[in-house]
């Protein structure tokens, strides 16, 4: 559904907050209870990992520096792969990538 609610530019953007303990995620979480995004950005850092979430999950890499990197252990060659994550799995990101996990909990 759709809102028709008129607010400027500033007010419709979403504020990203921290990913539970996890250093290089924020998160973006909207207003809505079906879903949440995570932002993964690991170009600095080489390596991120994620506790596991009670809902299923889907990971889509946007961008990968150096031409190899793994989520989930599972080879990322090149950017718009993406990766289907079962509910209550423990998630690893490796190499210089920035992905993002939109994700349900139930």
């Amino acid at each position: 559904m759709l809102t028709y609610t008129w607010a400027g530019p500033d007010a419709q953007k979403m504020r990203a907050d921290k990913f539970r303990s996890c250093e290089h995620t924020k998160l973006y979480d909207p207003p809505i209870a079906e879903f949440s995004v995570a932002l993964v950005d690991t170009t600095s850092s080489g390596s991120e990992s994620h506790p596991p979430i009670d809902g299923p999950s889907i990971v889509i890499v946007t961008a990968l520096q150096g031409g190899k990197g793994a989520v989930g252990g599972l080879p990322v060659h090149r950017a718009g792969q993406v990766f289907f994550v079962g509910a209550g799995a423990e998630l690893s990101f490796e190499g210089k990538l920035v992905a993002y996990r939109a994700y349900v909990t139930v």
